[in-house]
């Protein structure tokens, strides 16, 4: 299980939109953090993340000390939020697919590259 903690200094509200993918025995997960609500109950800037996790055996979970992926400034495609991960391997890396949006238009996909 893993519940909401602090990841890059930042204390996430909650957590939700879980990826897990198993690679040589390794659970990799990738999931959405809230990271700061103003008093309207609205997203303050950049309080959207996608957080990387890892664990031996899928139940207790290591969180990155980075966030992975972080909402845009104002006026970005990402600027209101990015969640919903879904990681694949392509060869020698990951990709991730991602929801994202800002209050001026449309939710969209995203994607983010890795290679090692």
């Amino acid at each position: 299980m893993l519940t909401a903690g602090t990841v890059s200094g930042r204390k996430e509200i909650y957590v939700y939109n879980v990826m897990v993918l198993l690679e040589k025995g390794l659970y990799q997960m990738w999931y959405s953090a809230a990271l700061d609500i103003n008093s309207l109950g609205r997203y303050a800037p950049h309080g959207s993340a996608i957080v990387y996790a890892e664990s031996h055996d899928g139940t207790k979970w290591t969180r990155d000390d980075a966030i992975t992926l972080l909402s845009g400034d104002e006026g970005e495609e990402d600027a209101y939020a990015c969640f919903a991960p879904y990681v694949v391997r392509r060869g020698d890396g990951l990709w991730m697919y991602y929801s994202m949006g800002s209050a001026y238009q449309r939710y969209q996909t995203g994607l983010a590259m890795f290679r090692r």
